[in-house]
């Protein structure tokens, strides 16, 4: 039971995290003010969660045979790298947002 409650209370910081680092994207993305372009806003999206998917599927194609001996270096690379995905969300508010217009 302890490590279900650890495993929860991860959950929830994880999913609190890609709240803000889904509004830190969206505000990156010129999002909430009047001059953006909302096209640029959804094509950023639309881009972002594609390559992420393609990305997911060409992972899991390549590392499946592999997957069943090494479980658990597998789930400690998929934390390792959402954690740098989400640092990079939360930073795209600090990069020129002017390199996102299209």
């Amino acid at each position: 039971i302890r490590y279900q409650f650890y495993d929860s209370v991860q959950a929830l910081c994880s999913y609190l995290r890609g709240v803000a680092c889904t509004r830190a994207l969206l505000s990156a993305a010129g999002v909430g003010d009047a001059a953006a372009n909302a096209t640029s806003s959804a094509i950023v999206w639309v881009l972002k969660d594609g390559l992420g998917m393609i990305g997911g599927l060409a992972f899991s194609f390549f590392a499946a045979p592999a997957f069943d001996g090494h479980v658990k270096e597998f789930r400690l690379a998929a934390d390792i790298f959402n954690d740098v995905g989400l640092t990079i969300d939360l930073a795209m508010p600090y990069v020129a947002s002017s390199s996102l217009s299209f």
